[in-house]
């Protein structure tokens, strides 16, 4: 079921919820996909605010193309 979750995630482009899903504390289902979906949001911030200067350039720079 693990590799399952992962492979889903990998089609949806969610990087970070087959690494975290287990640890989201929850009460109701929606309290749960609420948590889950911000920590994907909060995951990628964190991966994006570390990418180097100079990455983050090219990135902009070959987007506008």
């Amino acid at each position: 079921m693990k590799q399952d979750i992962k492979e889903l995630c990998k089609s949806l482009r969610l990087a970070y919820i087959a690494d975290v899903y287990e640890q989201i504390p929850f009460e109701t289902p929606e309290q749960y996909l609420y948590g889950l979906l911000q920590e994907e949001i909060r995951l990628r911030e964190k991966a994006r605010a570390i990418l180097p200067i100079g990455l983050k350039n090219c990135v902009i720079v070959f987007g506008k193309l």
